[in-house]
């Protein structure tokens, strides 16, 4: 069984906290902490991290929202560096499949708490999630 000690500071991009009603808030943010941007790490981190979220069976119900006013601020296309290759396209392919099967693997109620623009991705609040709110303004690009 995986509890949040085994997650919690596992990922640079996503950061959990959980109160003490199982109430598990998902915040993607960026590497420096301010608000997410979609990069070969990010893109990386966020299939395993739903899968982790999926596995604790502690999470009652789990809130995703962003970091600072912006849900996901952009993509960086620049990080990803072989998508010019069959090998890296596959690669890709494979991570996006898993954020989204990951996402909708969670047991419990989801919440997409949409704290501002979805510039990219805005599929894990739209997909994703039982539950999209609009907070202080959200706007989903798809």
């Amino acid at each position: 069984m995986t509890v949040l000690a085994d997650y919690q500071n596992k990922y640079r991009t996503v950061s959990f906290e959980r109160d003490d009603d199982g109430i598990l808030t998902v915040s993607l943010q960026g590497k420096d902490g301010g608000p997410f941007v979609v990069d070969a790490t990010g893109h990386s981190e966020l299939g395993p991290a739903f899968a982790d979220v999926a596995a604790d069976n502690e999470n009652k119900v789990v809130i995703i929202t962003g970091t600072d006013d912006v849900f996901v601020r952009d993509l960086d296309m620049t990080t990803f560096q072989d998508l010019n290759t069959a090998e890296g396209f596959d690669r890709i392919y494979r991570e996006g499949n898993a954020i989204m099967r990951n996402l909708v693997s969670i047991p419990v109620p989801v919440i997409a708490a949409v704290n501002g623009a979805a510039m990219i991705h805005s599929e894990i609040a739209l997909a994703g999630a039982e539950v999209t709110i609009d907070v202080d303004g959200g706007t989903l690009l798809t």
